[in-house]
């Protein structure tokens, strides 16, 4: 070992760059450089990618349809008043106002929001051009079904089962004498009209299987004095781990 030790220091950085370069250090910290930029490239990539699922998460579809129609019976034509309100809504929305006049046939509302309809509000002004048609509403976007049916819980008369929205007439008058079956009626006062709750499913949860990994015994070698001795001479000797990491150390620092 002396002379290798009282060898000049020039002698030794050549030898460490000799090392260096047939330990295939070199290699391996290039390497290293590459993978450092491609793993930048990916991160940026990346952050596209989820930047474009969070806009599209942004722009979420408006599911929650509700179509109001004027009915094509005879006198149905009139004109109605028509509010709305969407859950985390502050107000109300007004979707007519009362002064258009509906043709049979004609639809009143076809709309669809985000959120879902927690309630509709329907009131006539008019006592000489009552309203008659229907309501349906759906969770399914507008090329969903939009066929549910709402319910009227306040205000609203008729005979047995009127309560199911079906078809509705608005008037500001009294309904009178005529056939009321089948028929909601909400005369003279705001009416309210409620969806349908939309179904839940809760998503069925399974247990994953878990497995013991077997357990080995790990093996055991003994190494003999001659062994030792050559694995000794392997790490001393010039180009060998001494060298290599010596050579490692300094391209981390310099």
């Amino acid at each position: 070992l002396k002379p290798f030790l009282l060898r000049s220091s020039s002698a030794v950085g050549d030898e460490v760059a000799s090392a260096t370069k047939h330990s295939g250090f070199s290699l391996v910290m290039e390497g290293v450089k590459t993978s450092h930029v491609n793993s930048k490239k990916s991160s940026k990539m990346l952050g596209g990618i989820v930047l474009l699922a969070l806009m599209d998460i942004t722009a979420a579809a408006d599911n929650y349809c509700l179509k109001i129609k004027t009915s094509d019976h005879t006198d149905a034509a009139g004109k109605v008043v028509i509010k709305v309100q969407i859950k985390g809504a502050d107000a109300l929305e007004e979707l007519t106002d009362g002064t258009t006049q509906y043709v049979g046939g004609a639809d009143v509302v076809n709309t669809c929001w985000a959120n879902k309809v927690e309630y509709v509000l329907v009131k006539s002004l008019s006592a000489t051009d009552g309203w008659f048609g229907f309501f349906d509403y759906g969770w399914d976007g507008a090329s969903g079904a939009i066929d549910k049916k709402l319910k009227c819980v306040d205000k609203c008369t008729g005979d047995e089962g009127y309560e199911t929205v079906n078809h509705l007439y608005a008037a500001n008058k009294n309904w009178g004498d005529s056939d009321k079956t089948g028929i909601t009626i909400c005369t003279k006062d705001e009416c309210k009209l409620e969806p349908p709750m939309e179904p839940t499913t809760a998503a069925p949860t399974t247990a994953a299987p878990t497995t013991a990994a077997p357990m080995t015994a790990a093996p055991t070698t003994a190494t003999t004095t001659q062994e030792k001795k050559a694995v000794l001479s392997s790490v001393i000797r010039p180009g060998g781990l001494v060298a290599s990491l010596s050579a490692l150390v300094a391209h981390i620092l310099f």
